[in-house]
């Protein structure tokens, strides 16, 4: 890791230094924070685990760590507690010095290096190119959106991809209901199709193409199946980037399926899965054997018709990732594709690489609530909310901290009133707020803390005080949680922690003291470091940063 090493970190090498005195190894330390302060800053209960191994009580190896770990220069204090915890107390210097790396460090605050610039790729919304994104893009979006920022931050080396479904059947039904309302819009009477794409936007698409191309010059153009096939997908993607553009998310690179088709990659991965002897043919059709690698069933790549399956033009995909030099791939997927990992899977084994190389993020559905009631559908689509529905009702900001303040992994309930709200209620105005207070207090202060020399934080002593301290220690073992887990909720509840813990200390510690100015210059110190960790928050988590609310 970069930068200082946090308490946590301290407190674990000065564990291992004493287990390998005793020839003690590969044993997992369990350290946390007590709840109530006065069980010390951390605590493990390291010695009643070691019981078996050393044949002593637990109190009797806590006594013995406790002689060792006195000698350090971190400690305070070690206190021995009820069967055998171990209680440790930091000395001031060492919360003096965690205030001090966050004013040094300002922006870089919470970036570690455990990436070493490995290529990670993560690839989310990837939404058919038939119109808008809706809400059910939406939680996916910001999820793949935050988690590779956090990736970046902790030294990965991460490219954000959009796979493109320009190829398939949905693309020529698209052309086809765009077809059938420009001919209605010509006065022509139309059987609409029945799985059509409905919604204005389709009768936007079409009256477009109407008022540029219907003239005598340019009607043979029209009647082209390619021409609406692609002036209506080429519609569909600046749509979407559109949608994504006022979300806040921009991606490094537009992976086209087509382009897949056209370079044969697809039939080239076949044959390469053939050659390897995991297909086999059954009525005209070529199969591959993903029951092999555990699928519950084969999967069609080849139909009979000799067409591939959008199976096959996946592997081929994946394969191209792998080839492109990414050692982990991150899809961010909706829970309705839950299936679909295995054969995923499936096809990077049988191609020769470990199935650990791809890690699948299933997001699971938003229900939407406006005035206790489900949240309306929107007009202009035909048949659901639309992200810029979304983005006009509540503002990108609160869509994305709502999108993430629960684990992806479950149901969320998205409650558009609360979201609105001005209080505590709304998290993503409670941490906004905290940012927006601190900058208040910074400059109702008017001294310029980049011109003081000391910043006298030996004064810091109140409870609240060493409690924010220790609480901003946390954001590089949190980042570095995430990068492990991919639960990005985590970062939000960590900064709702943190706001919540400053508002209650503004509100019982006065910081403006014009009697006493060091000690304001000391606390004043504690305010910027907090304005600075949450500042880092929000441009991970892709918000604004508002200096006044």
């Amino acid at each position: 890791m970069e930068g200082k090493m946090q308490l946590k970190d301290i407190v674990l090498e000065a564990i291992e230094k004493i287990l390998k005195g005793k020839g003690i190894e590969n044993i997992q330390i369990e350290i946390e924070r007590p709840k109530n302060v006065k069980f010390g800053d951390y605590s493990t209960n390291l010695a009643m685990k070691l019981v078996k191994t050393l044949k002593k009580s637990p109190l009797k190896i806590a006594e013995e760590f406790k002689i060792e770990l006195e000698k350090g220069e971190s400690f305070k204090k070690v206190e021995i507690a009820g069967p055998g915890f171990i209680n440790f107390y930091f000395k001031d210097k060492i919360f003096e010095e965690i205030l001090k790396e966050v004013l040094k460090e300002k922006d870089n605050f919470g970036k570690i290096n455990i990436g070493n610039k490995e290529k990670i790729m993560v690839e989310y919304v990837s939404a058919n190119p038939t119109g808008h994104l809706h809400v059910g893009h939406g939680r996916g979006a910001v999820v793949g959106d935050v988690l590779a920022n956090i990736l970046s931050y902790v030294g990965y080396d991460v490219l954000k991809e959009y796979y493109l479904n320009d190829a398939g059947s949905q693309i020529d039904k698209l052309s086809k209901s765009v077809y059938l309302r420009y001919k209605e819009l010509l006065g022509e009477k139309i059987d609409f199709i029945d799985d059509g794409y409905k919604g204005e936007y389709i009768y936007e698409i079409a009256k477009q193409i109407k008022e540029k191309y219907s003239g005598e010059k340019n009607s043979e153009f029209v009647e082209v199946e390619e021409f609406f096939k692609e002036y209506s997908l080429n519609w569909c993607i600046e749509a979407i980037k559109g949608d994504l553009d006022k979300f806040g998310i921009e991606f490094d690179n537009w992976f086209s399926e087509k382009s897949l088709y056209a370079e044969k990659t697809v039939e080239k991965t076949v044959k390469e899965l053939e050659e390897k002897g995991f297909i086999y043919t059954n009525e005209g059709a070529k199969w591959f054997e993903t029951t092999k690698f555990g699928d519950d069933k084969d999967r069609v790549v080849i139909r009979a018709n000799q067409s591939p399956t959008y199976y096959a033009s996946d592997i081929a995909y994946h394969e191209n990732k792998l080839r492109r030099g990414y050692k982990k791939l991150i899809n961010v997927w909706g829970a309705d594709h839950h299936g679909y990992v295995k054969r995923v899977e499936s096809a990077i084994e049988a191609l020769g690489y470990g199935k650990d190389v791809l890690d699948v993020i299933l997001v699971q559905i938003v229900n939407l609530f406006k005035d206790g009631k489900p949240f309306v559908m929107s007009k202009r689509t035909g048949n659901f909310i639309t992200m810029e529905d979304l983005i006009t009702e509540i503002g990108k900001d609160a869509s994305r901290i709502f999108f993430i303040m629960r684990s992806s992994d479950s149901q969320f309930d998205f409650d558009l009133d609360i979201a609105k709200k001005e209080s505590s209620d709304n998290p993503a105005y409670y941490i906004q707020y905290a940012y927006a207070r601190s900058s208040s207090i910074l400059r109702k202060s008017k001294i310029n803390l980049d011109k003081v020399e000391d910043y006298k934080l030996n004064l810091l002593r109140e409870e609240e005080e060493i409690e924010l301290i220790k609480k901003m220690d946390e954001l590089k073992e949190v980042l570095e949680i995430i990068s492990e887990n991919y639960e990005v909720h985590r970062l939000i509840n960590y900064a709702i922690e943190l706001s919540s813990l400053l508002h209650s200390y503004y509100n019982k510690h006065k910081v403006l003291i014009d009697e006493n100015k060091e000690l304001m210059i000391a606390r004043l110190s504690l305010i910027e470091s907090i304005r600075i960790v949450i500042r880092n928050i929000l441009n991970i988590v892709g918000v604004n940063v508002l200096e006044k609310m």
